[in-house]
């Protein structure tokens, strides 16, 4: 990463060096394939300075999730108060979902079905997901919501919170939805972990009006 940062400039010389050779040396190197599709990417991008912010913007990308391979990255979105900090090292991309993704919401208490934030995996913890005491977020449901191919959301990895004296580390997937994406049409269940018992959408808004929309 840092080799190819310090080899392509966005510019029209930059990209002239992909042309004259240097693609086919890394080539050459079985451990170079991260850089030979950074390299491939910046060649197809023609100079283009938007093109090359997305690709730029991956490789600066020092994270992994579970969604990787179903994600088209985008220009970087600048995100709305201090919800850069509950990254891990304020980290994020933009990005637009290549398929269909199952995303997880825990919730309860004062924290609604409809809130932005969402991982990657299932039940997981309140270590896992900082979910300190003043968010007063009980987590006894847990959403299944499927986010549409073409959606744009932003990711990253949850941060340890509060940020001067964590009480928690985070360390899963986080994902930030679109604010009031639609409930009724992305939500396809709800567990309640209290009793077991699993509702649909229109089921849960009846027996639990005040955490819907």
């Amino acid at each position: 990463t840092v080799l190819i940062s310090t080899l392509i400039v966005p510019t029209a010389k930059g990209i002239s060096l992909i042309r004259k050779g240097i693609l086919a040396k890394f080539r050459k190197a079985a451990t170079f394939s991260k850089e030979i599709q950074t390299l491939e990417a910046l060649g197809a991008a023609e100079g283009k300075v938007d093109e090359i912010a997305k690709v730029m913007g991956n490789v600066s990308k020092n994270f992994t999730t579970l969604i990787d391979n179903k994600l088209k990255i985008l220009t970087k979105e600048t995100l709305y108060g201090n919800l850069a900090e509950t990254f891990l090292n304020s980290e994020y991309v933009t990005a637009e979902l290549l398929e269909d993704v199952l995303t997880y919401r825990r919730f309860g208490g004062n924290a609604k079905l409809g809130g932005s934030y969402v991982s990657t995996v299932e039940k997981l913890s309140r270590e896992e997901l900082a979910l300190v005491e003043e968010f007063n977020n009980s987590m006894r449901f847990e959403a299944i919501i499927k986010v549409p191919k073409g959606e744009k959301i932003n990711i990253g990895k949850v941060g340890p919170w509060p940020l001067k004296a964590p009480e928690y580390m985070g360390g899963a997937d986080q994902v930030i939805l679109k604010f009031n994406y639609p409930e009724s049409a992305w939500v396809q269940s709800i567990k309640d972990f209290k009793t077991g018992k699993i509702y649909m959408y229109g089921e849960f808004a009846k027996a639990f009006p005040n955490l819907c929309r």
